[in-house]
Protein backbone atom coordinates (compact mmCIF):
# COMPACT_ATOMS: atom_id res chain seq x y z
CA UNK A 1 0.00 0.00 0.00
CA UNK A 2 0.81 3.84 -0.68
CA UNK A 3 -1.31 5.00 1.58
CA UNK A 4 -3.77 3.83 4.89
CA UNK A 5 -6.94 1.71 3.43
CA UNK A 6 -5.71 1.60 -0.18
CA UNK A 7 -6.16 -2.22 -0.67
CA UNK A 8 -3.80 -2.62 -2.10
CA UNK A 9 -0.69 -4.80 -2.22
CA UNK A 10 2.37 -3.94 -4.99
CA UNK A 11 5.14 -5.70 -6.14
CA UNK A 12 7.95 -3.12 -7.32
CA UNK A 13 11.49 -4.11 -8.96
CA UNK A 14 13.83 -1.51 -9.60
CA UNK A 15 10.98 1.55 -8.32
CA UNK A 16 8.77 -0.23 -11.52
CA UNK A 17 5.55 -1.15 -10.54
CA UNK A 18 5.19 -5.09 -11.89
CA UNK A 19 2.22 -6.40 -9.98
CA UNK A 20 -0.77 -5.54 -8.25
CA UNK A 21 -2.94 -7.56 -5.83
CA UNK A 22 -6.33 -5.29 -5.35
CA UNK A 23 -9.99 -5.83 -3.66
CA UNK A 24 -12.67 -4.87 -6.44
CA UNK A 25 -16.04 -5.19 -5.33
CA UNK A 26 -16.56 -8.75 -4.36
CA UNK A 27 -13.06 -10.43 -5.78
CA UNK A 28 -9.98 -9.91 -5.83
CA UNK A 29 -7.67 -9.00 -9.29
CA UNK A 30 -4.20 -9.57 -9.88
CA UNK A 31 -2.66 -7.15 -12.58
CA UNK A 32 0.77 -7.99 -14.10
CA UNK A 33 2.62 -5.51 -15.90
CA UNK A 34 3.30 -2.54 -14.27
CA UNK A 35 1.65 0.93 -14.01
CA UNK A 36 2.47 1.13 -17.71
CA UNK A 37 -1.15 -0.23 -18.94
CA UNK A 38 -0.21 -2.56 -21.49
CA UNK A 39 -2.17 -4.95 -19.71
CA UNK A 40 0.20 -8.06 -20.73
CA UNK A 41 0.12 -11.27 -18.75
CA UNK A 42 3.02 -13.35 -18.77
CA UNK A 43 3.66 -16.61 -16.52
CA UNK A 44 6.41 -18.83 -17.29
CA UNK A 45 10.06 -19.09 -17.32
CA UNK A 46 11.29 -16.81 -20.36
CA UNK A 47 7.76 -16.56 -21.39
CA UNK A 48 7.35 -13.29 -22.60
CA UNK A 49 11.25 -12.56 -21.95
CA UNK A 50 11.98 -9.80 -24.62
CA UNK A 51 8.33 -7.64 -24.21
CA UNK A 52 8.98 -4.07 -24.61
CA UNK A 53 7.07 -1.04 -23.42
CA UNK A 54 5.47 -1.11 -26.99
CA UNK A 55 3.44 -4.65 -26.60
CA UNK A 56 0.32 -4.51 -24.45
CA UNK A 57 -2.63 -6.66 -24.41
CA UNK A 58 -1.22 -10.14 -24.34
CA UNK A 59 -1.90 -13.49 -22.34
CA UNK A 60 1.60 -15.41 -22.52
CA UNK A 61 1.62 -18.51 -20.15
CA UNK A 62 3.91 -21.38 -20.41
CA UNK A 63 7.99 -21.88 -20.79
CA UNK A 64 9.40 -19.94 -23.74
CA UNK A 65 6.11 -19.07 -24.76
CA UNK A 66 6.09 -15.39 -26.52
CA UNK A 67 10.27 -15.75 -26.08
CA UNK A 68 10.73 -13.19 -28.75
CA UNK A 69 7.55 -10.89 -28.81
CA UNK A 70 8.33 -7.46 -28.68
CA UNK A 71 5.63 -4.77 -29.93
CA UNK A 72 2.87 -7.09 -30.79
CA UNK A 73 -0.59 -6.32 -29.32
CA UNK A 74 -3.92 -8.92 -28.59
CA UNK A 75 -1.52 -12.17 -28.42
CA UNK A 76 -2.59 -15.51 -26.68
CA UNK A 77 -0.11 -17.52 -26.61
CA UNK A 78 -0.58 -20.30 -23.68
CA UNK A 79 1.66 -23.70 -24.26
CA UNK A 80 5.40 -24.44 -24.22
CA UNK A 81 6.70 -22.07 -26.88
CA UNK A 82 3.80 -21.04 -28.40
CA UNK A 83 4.37 -18.33 -30.49
CA UNK A 84 8.21 -18.17 -28.76
CA UNK A 85 9.15 -16.39 -31.98
CA UNK A 86 6.74 -14.23 -32.64
CA UNK A 87 8.24 -10.67 -32.93
CA UNK A 88 5.71 -7.95 -33.33
CA UNK A 89 2.81 -9.50 -34.79
CA UNK A 90 -0.90 -8.44 -33.66
CA UNK A 91 -4.31 -11.17 -32.92
CA UNK A 92 -3.15 -14.13 -32.97
CA UNK A 93 -3.86 -17.08 -30.76
CA UNK A 94 -1.45 -19.95 -30.28
CA UNK A 95 -2.53 -23.20 -27.61
CA UNK A 96 -0.25 -26.21 -27.38
CA UNK A 97 2.87 -27.51 -27.22
CA UNK A 98 4.78 -25.23 -30.20
CA UNK A 99 1.75 -23.92 -31.21
CA UNK A 100 2.29 -20.59 -33.83
CA UNK A 101 5.88 -21.60 -32.53
CA UNK A 102 7.97 -20.25 -35.70
CA UNK A 103 5.89 -17.59 -36.99
CA UNK A 104 7.79 -14.66 -37.12
CA UNK A 105 5.60 -12.11 -39.61
CA UNK A 106 1.70 -13.64 -39.70
CA UNK A 107 -1.59 -11.95 -38.20
CA UNK A 108 -4.60 -13.14 -36.74
CA UNK A 109 -4.01 -16.70 -36.68
CA UNK A 110 -5.44 -19.45 -34.73
CA UNK A 111 -3.28 -22.43 -34.13
CA UNK A 112 -5.01 -25.24 -31.61
CA UNK A 113 -2.97 -28.24 -30.77
CA UNK A 114 0.42 -29.58 -30.45
CA UNK A 115 2.69 -28.42 -33.12
CA UNK A 116 0.27 -26.65 -34.74
CA UNK A 117 0.91 -23.95 -37.52
CA UNK A 118 4.70 -24.80 -35.61
CA UNK A 119 6.86 -24.23 -38.51
CA UNK A 120 4.63 -21.84 -40.39
CA UNK A 121 6.51 -18.58 -40.51
CA UNK A 122 4.10 -16.56 -41.84
CA UNK A 123 0.85 -16.44 -43.43
CA UNK A 124 -2.50 -13.99 -42.14
CA UNK A 125 -6.03 -15.56 -41.03
CA UNK A 126 -5.17 -18.71 -40.95
CA UNK A 127 -7.47 -21.49 -38.62
CA UNK A 128 -5.33 -24.49 -37.52
CA UNK A 129 -6.70 -27.36 -35.24
CA UNK A 130 -5.07 -30.52 -34.34
CA UNK A 131 -1.63 -32.06 -34.49
CA UNK A 132 0.53 -30.85 -36.62
CA UNK A 133 -2.13 -29.05 -38.62
CA UNK A 134 -0.58 -26.22 -41.30
CA UNK A 135 2.81 -26.98 -39.43
CA UNK A 136 4.47 -25.74 -42.67
CA UNK A 137 1.80 -23.30 -44.33
CA UNK A 138 2.82 -20.03 -45.70
CA UNK A 139 0.03 -19.33 -47.30
CA UNK A 140 -2.95 -16.75 -46.29
CA UNK A 141 -7.04 -17.34 -45.26
CA UNK A 142 -6.51 -21.37 -44.82
CA UNK A 143 -8.36 -23.85 -42.72
CA UNK A 144 -7.07 -26.99 -41.56
CA UNK A 145 -8.36 -28.98 -39.26
CA UNK A 146 -7.50 -32.79 -38.49
CA UNK A 147 -3.68 -34.62 -38.06
CA UNK A 148 -1.45 -33.16 -39.93
CA UNK A 149 -4.36 -31.56 -41.69
CA UNK A 150 -2.36 -29.14 -44.81
CA UNK A 151 1.03 -29.96 -43.00
CA UNK A 152 3.00 -28.90 -46.60
CA UNK A 153 0.29 -26.39 -47.98
CA UNK A 154 2.13 -23.27 -48.82
CA UNK A 155 -0.62 -21.27 -51.21
CA UNK A 156 -3.79 -19.41 -50.12
CA UNK A 157 -7.41 -20.02 -49.50
CA UNK A 158 -7.56 -23.72 -48.93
Amino acid sequence: EESPNENLIRFDVSNQEMLVLRQVSNHTVLDFGGNDNAGNTVIGSNAGLFLATGAGKNVILGQGAGRDLTTGDFNTFVGRNAGAFSTGQDYNTYLGYHAGRDNTSGERNVALGALAGGNSTDGDDNVYIGYNAGELNSGDQNIFKGYEAGRDETGPNK
